[in-house]
């Protein structure tokens, strides 16, 4: 079910940037996805019967979509990154994965998976952190904005990336990072938060500074 909201929202959170001008110029976009819903709910107009995009095609995230996914894992300034291309050649948007406290990109490897089968692009940014130690907020939020840099300039699939439908996905202290991220950069278009936190533990209000 996590799966099923997280990739029907960026269905509608990124079909919703940019206009006409800027849609892909062929089938390997998620705006050109159409795929069967065959799993659960799957009857018309039911809760999990799918979302429409952009062009009004409906589209089904409860089920894999049409792109095979290849794992690319890569350094950037000194951070592990994973990013999860599907397959095609033609533009596609952007999501940035940020991680949980304590967590790792490898843990939400099969909701990455699925979303990038719809046709974007996913790069998570690991970045460490204990309860006593590891980077700041602050220095997360920069991990993140060096991998969009990294993942529109010099990475492998460069070219395929989308400008202009860029979203950050964050879960937990990763939502906070996430929103730091979009405040920070005007790239990021949209916003996914998955119960994000805000400040740096019980009591204790809004800081960059939490390591």
């Amino acid at each position: 079910m996590t799966r099923l909201r997280v990739s029907w929202a960026l269905v509608l959170l990124l079909g919703a940037c940019g206009g006409d001008d800027d849609a892909p110029p062929d089938d390997a976009s998620v705006a050109d996805a159409t795929v069967a819903d065959t799993g659960p709910g799957s009857d018309a107009g039911g809760e999990d019967a799918g979302a429409p995009d952009a062009g009004g095609t409906f589209v089904a995230p409860d089920v894999d979509g049409p792109f095979a996914v290849n794992r690319e894992n890569a350094t950037v300034d000194g951070d592990a990154v994973t990013a999860f291309v599907p397959d095609g050649d033609g533009l596609v948007p952007l999501v940035l994965l940020k991680h949980g406290f304590q967590l790792a990109t490898s843990n939400y490897a099969t909701t990455a998976t699925r979303i990038a089968s719809h046709g974007f692009l996913v790069v998570g940014v690991d970045s460490g952190g204990s309860l006593i130690g590891g980077p700041s907020n602050a220095d997360e939020r920069d991990a993140m904005i060096a991998a969009l840099d990294w993942a529109l300039a010099e990475a492998p699939f460069a070219a395929r990336v989308d400008a202009t439908r860029i979203a950050v996905l964050g879960h937990s202290r990763g939502g906070k990072v996430g929103v730091m991220v979009a405040a920070a950069d005007r790239r990021v278009a949209a916003a996914l938060l998955l119960d994000p936190v805000n400040g740096c533990g019980p009591g204790q209000s809004f800081s960059e500074s939490c390591p």
